[in-house]
């Protein structure tokens, strides 16, 4: 995932133009889902982790 930063960060940095907007809507969904997968894993792993005690 720390890879995709700075190819994020490339698309991104300029002014908005017609030349990117595929590549830029691509990487912001890929680094959106892995958010929400370590976002759901650690809600998950904190629910198991309740459950013994």
């Amino acid at each position: 995932m720390l890879a995709l930063l700075p190819a994020y960060w490339v698309c991104w940095r300029g002014p908005l133009a017609d030349e990117l907007p595929r590549t830029r809507n691509v990487l912001t969904l890929i680094l959106a889902a892995f958010v929400w997968r370590g976002f759901l894993i650690g809600h998950v792993l904190n629910n198991i982790r309740g459950f013994g005690a």
